[in-house]
């Protein structure tokens, strides 16, 4: 498994979070963590099933701008 850790600078309620996971839950291979309070989306996959540009590529689909701020594989 690999864990993806993102950086949200405009998550700023559950709203914003709500449209993100929104998009995102649509990939079905992932396990997905939005923390408002510390503007970041921790996203959790199988690089067999799914490639970390993928996801990436969907997440910039939600109109929001991130950082990427760390991934391994746990």
């Amino acid at each position: 498994m690999m864990t993806l850790k993102l950086y949200v600078p405009e998550l700023n309620c559950s709203s914003c979070a709500n449209a993100i996971e929104k998009k995102l839950q649509k990939i079905v291979a992932i396990k997905l963590l939005i923390g408002v309070a510390t503007k970041t989306v921790t996203i959790t996959f199988n690089p067999n099933e799914i490639s970390k540009d993928d996801i990436l590529a969907k997440m910039k689909k939600t109109g929001f701008d991130y950082d990427e701020l760390s991934a391994e594989m746990v």
